[in-house]
């Protein structure tokens, strides 16, 4: 479900992305990462208290996540996956994970 909701950030498939990312909390509630796609999907959404909410349940849990630690997250030189990375890092940033 955590790969789902990736995978529909990077395509800009922006009402999937929460849709996959709160299933996957709700298989597992203890997966920072989850929390952390979740928030930015709700930013996508504009949603931005719940967004809010969800980066501070995922930085409970993994309190050392910024956003200099998501920029550095690069397994790809592709153009889509690039520009999905940056989206997810602007709206990790609109969340309020910080800076770092």
């Amino acid at each position: 479900m955590n790969t789902a909701g990736f995978a529909k950030l990077l395509i800009a498939a922006d009402a999937e992305v929460a849709v996959w990312f709160a299933r996957g909390i709700e298989a597992n509630r203890n997966y920072p990462l989850l929390h952390f796609g979740y928030a930015a999907a709700l930013a996508l959404l504009g949603r931005l208290d719940e967004a809010q909410v969800a980066a501070k349940t995922g930085l409970a849990l993994d309190p050392g996540v910024t956003i200099r630690h998501m920029k550095g997250v690069s397994v790809s030189g592709e153009a889509t996956f690039v520009a999905g990375i940056k989206r997810f890092v602007k709206r990790m940033h609109i969340a309020g994970v910080p800076e770092g």
